[in-house]
């Protein structure tokens, strides 16, 4: 097990209000990761929302597992609604990542009883 990879938009980094949130977020979520993820990647990435405000995306990926949520300035001003966002999304990839090794291990055990 690894320690998360994170990469963090430049473009999202230049806005003054955003920084410091999305970095505060982006450590929160290594740290909650830790080392419990086979090959943890997040990506952060700045966006807009349909009314045109500023947004960061959050991507994360461990072992063929992604999960995504999107963080409006307000929502990572938040400090425990934000961390459960980040929980919520953690959670989502593990999930992910289980159905993922389960329908390995169904193909696995098929495959072994034909046999």
């Amino acid at each position: 097990m690894v320690a998360m990879l994170t990469h963090i938009d430049p473009e999202l980094l230049q806005e003054t209000g955003m920084r410091p949130l999305v970095l505060r977020a982006a450590e929160y979520l290594q740290k909650r990761v830790g080392r419990s993820a086979v090959d943890p990647k997040s990506e952060w990435k700045r966006d807009r929302t349909l009314g045109g405000d500023l947004k960061a995306r959050v991507f994360v990926s461990d072992d063929g597992a992604e999960a995504e949520a999107e963080f409006t300035v307000e929502e990572l001003e938040d400090w425990y609604a934000m961390k459960q966002r980040l929980h919520n999304l953690w959670f989502n990839l593990l999930r992910s990542r289980f159905d993922i090794y389960r329908d390995r291990y169904r193909t696995l055990t098929a495959a072994a009883a034909e046999d």
